[in-house]
Formats: C-alpha cells, sequence, structure tokens
C-alpha cells in the first residue's frame, strides 16, 4: 500500500507543477496583455490570465484521478496499472498546461 502514497505524491505534484510554472512567468509579464487573435478569451487580457491554462488541466487532472478511482473500485487487482496511467495522463495534460502558458507568454511578450 506504500506504492499508492507514494505514486498519489507524485500524481499531485505534477498536477500542479502548471501553476509553480506559471507564478515566474505572471511577475515578469505586463500589467495589460494585448493578446493575438486567437487568444480573444476574456480573462486572457490581463497578466492573470496566465493562469487560466494551470486551472482548465488541473481540473481535467482531477477528474481523471476520480474515474480512476471509481475504476479502481469496479475492477480490483490492477491498483498499480492504474496509478501509472494516471501519473501519464497527469504528466501529459500538465505538459500542455506549460506549454500553453509558455505560449501565451511569448505571444504577449512579442507584442511590448
Amino acid at each position: 500500500m506504500d506504492y499508492k502514497k507514494n505514486l498519489l505524491t507524485v500524481y499531485w505534484i505534477l498536477a500542479i507543477a502548471p501553476f509553480i510554472t506559471a507564478v515566474p512567468l505572471y511577475i515578469l509579464m505586463p500589467d495589460l496583455v494585448v493578446p493575438y487573435d486567437g487568444f480573444r478569451f476574456p480573462d486572457l487580457g490581463h497578466r492573470a490570465g496566465i493562469f487560466v491554462f494551470p486551472a482548465g488541466w488541473f481540473l481535467v487532472n482531477v477528474i481523471m484521478y476520480f474515474v480512476l478511482k471509481w475504476l479502481d473500485r469496479q475492477i480490483e487487482g490492477i491498483t498499480k496499472v492504474l496509478l501509472v496511467v494516471l501519473i501519464a495522463l497527469c504528466l501529459v495534460f500538465s505538459t500542455a498546461a506549460i506549454v500553453m502558458e509558455l505560449s501565451f507568454y511569448r505571444s504577449a511578450m512579442t507584442f511590448y
């Protein structure tokens, strides 16, 4: 059972990683961001919009956690496999969030 706790700790660290990478970008960005046409979402006009991407993908990670937890209750005996799948999905989602926030940062900084 100890491996389950350790793998879940790794999972939640990966889920929080996009927020950790967004903090320095938030500090370095200008107050008002005039995004390109692709970023017409209302919250992306201010530098706090950099947290929209990590928040969205964090929500996906939480939903996936509860779905796989439900599957673990239904199908007993494959806990390790489900945890590895959960961590792999979290790694993909966290990487996508970090790439999105970096591209948002780059587009904001190239405007200025």
